[in-house]
């Protein structure tokens, strides 16, 4: 067990409020459970326990740390030297044609039957992708705040049965999730191991319209229970007129299966002229 001072370093810091913090929003959006007090326990009792134990025993120096700075913004915490410095490399390897330019070489290729002698084929090492720690942090912070547009937006989608704030929120919704999909395939720092982002954006395409199903059915029930309680037939049916008017103006956004399934939904409660109509 050690005790004493913790090692700092940079690079996980930075790691951990990058590739860590994007995997760990979308993963806790997914698990309810995920990252709860008592979990560690649950899962990995003996790890929970050392670390427990480590968290008592040494004392941590990292100069990023909220905790030994009391400021909330970590990149304020950098100081120029630290960051400009590099904080993320991606090499790859690629094939490049080359002249053969020594003789013997070429004399050489020529004796053993080479294709072209006077030209070869070598691995070259290439940077592809390579940014300082602010730019980490200035790229993460954004994907973090697609992602938090995200759930936000979903959210209030999830919980409206106004026609107009659930569409414009569930575009808002795929547009944030699409943003921080093309973050992770950009930036290969952010996910280093799965694509978390990108399948949930995925799956969020797959389940659009199912969530749209539930709203349209959540809207019906709403309309009925409103009109419902006005004393008049003729009050009752110009609500629900009215409440159907939300759903065609957004005729023209929505595919002829969604528009099937609306005037089915109302087709017992508005008449079938100003259906025809719309």
């Amino acid at each position: 067990m050690k005790f004493g001072v913790r090692k700092p370093n940079l690079k996980k810091s930075i790691k951990a409020r990058t590739t860590g913090r994007v995997k760990r929003t979308v993963k806790s959006s997914v698990n309810p459970l995920y990252g709860k007090k008592g979990m560690g326990v649950a899962r990995n009792p003996r790890k929970a326990v050392y670390n427990k134990v480590y968290q008592r025993t040494t004392i941590g120096v990292n100069p990023m740390s909220k905790r030994s700075s009391g400021h909330s913004s970590s990149s304020s915490q950098l100081n120029p030297l630290q960051a400009n410095a590099i904080g993320y490399t991606k090499k790859e390897q690629i094939e490049k044609e080359v002249a053969v330019n020594n003789p013997i070489e070429r004399w050489f290729r020529k004796l053993m039957r080479k294709e072209a002698p006077d030209k070869k084929i070598i691995q070259e090492t290439v940077i592809t992708e390579q940014y300082s720690y602010r730019e980490m942090e200035d790229i993460q912070k954004e994907a973090n705040e697609s992602l938090s547009r995200f759930k936000q937006s979903l959210r209030h989608a999830s919980e409206t049965v106004n026609a107009d704030v659930f569409f414009s929120n569930l575009s808002e919704a795929e547009e944030s999730l699409s943003k921080a999909a093309y973050f992770t395939r950009c930036y290969s720092f952010l996910v280093k191991e799965d694509n978390d982002v990108i399948v949930a954006y995925h799956q969020f395409l797959d389940e659009k319209e199912a969530i749209i199903k539930q709203f349209l059915h959540r809207h019906f029930q709403a309309s009925i229970e409103s009109a419902s309680q006005l004393k008049t037939e003729r009050g009752k049916r110009k609500r629900l007129a009215a409440n159907y008017s939300e759903l065609t103006g957004q005729f023209s956004e929505l595919p002829e299966e969604i528009i099937d399934i609306i005037n089915t939904i109302w087709n017992n409660v508005i008449p079938d002229n100003i259906l025809k109509e719309s």
